[in-house]
């Protein structure tokens, strides 16, 4: 028998006015693996942080079993705590693992390569979501719960988090729209919609049995849409004598007839569901060539972003661009639209170009902004298709009601930011659209809207996204970073970029690790030669603290050259001192390494 660990029984809850679900239950069960799916809005969040006990349902109980240890990772990361180390260490201090707090810590630091001295204010959202999910794992918690856990992860952090999912022996729930996950992952599916009776749709299995299961329900929700109607047709009739329902047979049939009518509402309201419905707009243009890249390069001081990359852009179009955070696909974006000068190569446009981009910050509307503002700036309409839309239907179109158009975009959720810069993309023709991680925040049945969008758009598109599903209905190719050093190369989808990489990464290791042989062996044979400073050694041993004093201040020296105007923008004197920087580096680097060297010697 399954040890239930948490029941929710009739929950019910609202928000801002708004009711989220009512009288919803639900059960998990140890080892359960459940995902919690739905619209934007319907209450997926809110539902987890009642799990965790940080709000109490309004109405309902919520049982746990006692003693039961619960980890939650939200959405938005933030850290009261300075470092890596101090992040873990107050996570594992109510561990169930029997560790010491300070132990497991540093465990988990060495384990996933993580630097505890590292300041948490400057990580990436990739590296501050990784942490966070650490910060959960660390306790040994019998249930953890995810709130859209792949959210700013790279695809090194979602390999990492899909291994923990796939884990025996653990429990969990989460909130999320990566589809790829929800086919991996999951061993229970729970949709949360308010068109269900008690706000639930719940199968066994993953998500292309779900979809299956849907399926199959509605279509019986169509057949009976037809037999409710059929049977409320008589009763509606003998309602209509208005019988006096003074027996309990006519109170049971008047009943009924209601249970009916209410039904009927919500058969007709799953059924008729409102969903995005939006094309993008291109020029149809007949060029054969959008944009033509010839061996284009560019660093920053101490990063290469790019090295002699080589690309044709042509009409209808859709190119993946692959790689981990930070690694700089922003960046290339950037470069290409012409956002970023400074460069090496070529990069040429046809005439007068048409570029729409999509925004992962979103931040080129002010937030004070009203959302009618947002969606139409200079007016009460929008022209779309040569067509003027008033601002409420137009509002509409994007799942705004007309009380909405009063809100300051401050007070609206991350999936409703996401529809109005949609909504902004599309109401003007493009050549090129460039989407920089569009589907953060959609539910998965815009997702699927913005998809069929960009199918159907005649023009070519740019793509970063690290929606694996996305990437394989869409792109015709992909191009991807394969190492630190700004190469890029062509593949023909994100399966062959990962195998590349994975046998990269197996030949450097297997580098590194003759290397490191060979050097033993040389210091082997150095040692064997001589174990103490020769004289010559001791003079350099004296004064190279000092040498290495100087050079740092030459380095210093000329990093602050990146503040100047007429280095930044001259290219060529812009890569003269991130140059002299990269030797600079490594002289210093091999400074260390000689006093290291000469220090183990001094102390025999």
């Amino acid at each position: 028998m399954e040890k239930v660990l948490i029941s929710l029984s009739n929950i019910s809850q609202e928000f801002s006015g708004k009711t989220l679900f009512r009288d919803l239950s639900l059960t998990i069960s140890e080892f359960d693996k459940v995902a919690l799916i739905g619209p934007n809005g319907t209450g997926k969040s809110t539902l987890l942080k009642i799990i965790a006990g940080i709000i109490e349902a309004e109405q309902g109980s919520v049982k746990k079993e006692k003693g039961l240890l619960v980890s939650y990772i939200e959405q938005k990361t933030d850290f009261k705590e300075n470092t890596a180390y101090e992040v873990l260490l107050n996570g594992a201090k109510n561990n169930k693992s029997g560790f010491e707090p300070d132990t497991l810590a540093k465990k988990f630091l060495s384990q996933n390569n993580i630097d505890g001295n590292q300041n948490v204010s400057n990580m990436s959202g990739g590296q501050k979501k990784r942490l966070a999910i650490l910060k959960a794992l660390i306790a040994n918690p019998d249930i953890v719960l995810f709130d859209e856990p792949t959210n700013h992860l790279d695809f090194n952090g979602i390999e990492f988090l899909e291994n923990y999912l796939n884990s025996p022996n653990i429990t969990w729930v989460l909130v999320t729209h990566d589809r790829t996950l929800l086919e991996r992952c999951p061993k229970k599916i729970v949709e949360i919609d308010s068109c269900y009776k008690n706000n639930t749709f719940e199968i066994s299995g993953d998500y292309r049995k779900f979809i299956e299961q849907k399926e199959l329900y509605i279509q019986s929700v169509i057949n009976k849409k037809d037999a409710i109607k059929s049977i409320l047709r008589k009763e509606n009739e003998w309602l209509s004598r208005m019988p006096k329902a003074r027996g309990t047979k006519a109170k049971f049939r008047v009943e009924n007839a209601y249970n009916l009518q209410d039904e009927l509402r919500g058969t007709e309201k799953l059924l008729n569901k409102k969903s995005l419905d939006f094309e993008i707009q291109s020029t149809d243009r007949k060029t054969k060539e959008l944009l033509k890249i010839k061996n284009l390069s560019f660093s920053f001081p101490n990063k290469k972003i790019v090295q002699n990359f080589s690309c044709l852009i042509r009409p209808k179009d859709c190119i993946g661009i692959l790689g981990n955070n930070g690694i700089g696909k922003t960046t290339l974006l950037k470069l290409i639209i012409g956002q970023i000068n400074g460069y090496e190569g070529e990069i040429k446009t046809a005439h007068n170009l048409k570029i729409k981009l999509f925004s992962q910050l979103r931040n080129e509307i002010p937030l004070d902004y009203t959302l009618s503002k947002a969606l139409s700036p200079k007016s009460d309409s929008v022209v779309y298709q040569n067509k003027e839309i008033h601002i409420i239907p137009w509002a509409k179109k994007f799942l705004f009601s007309e009380a909405d158009l009063t809100k300051p975009l401050s007070s609206l959720s991350g999936g409703e930011l996401a529809r109005v810069y949609i909504s902004r993309i599309i109401t003007e023709e493009a050549d090129l659209l460039v989407l920089d991680e569009p589907t953060n925040d959609l539910d998965i049945s815009s997702i699927e809207v913005l998809e069929d969008a960009i199918l159907e758009f005649n023009g070519a598109v740019l793509l970063v996204t690290h929606d694996r599903k996305l990437i394989d209905n869409l792109c015709n190719f992909c191009i991807g970073f394969v190492d630190n050093e700004g190469t890029i190369l062509p593949f023909a989808d994100y399966e062959q970029w990962i195998s590349f990489l994975k046998k990269k990464k197996k030949e450097d290791n297997k580098k590194n690790l003759n290397n490191k042989e060979n050097l033993s062996n040389e210091k082997l044979i150095n040692n064997n030669k001589s174990k103490k400073l020769t004289f010559k050694e001791k003079k350099e041993f004296d004064e190279i603290m000092g040498v290495i004093s100087n050079k740092e201040q030459e380095l210093e020296n000329t990093k602050n050259m990146l503040n100047l105007t007429e280095v930044i923008s001259d290219h060529i004197k812009l890569k003269e001192v991130t140059d002299k920087i990269e030797t600079l580096e490594t002289e210093l680097k091999n400074l260390y390494d000689r006093w290291e060297y000469l220090e183990s010697k001094n102390e025999l």
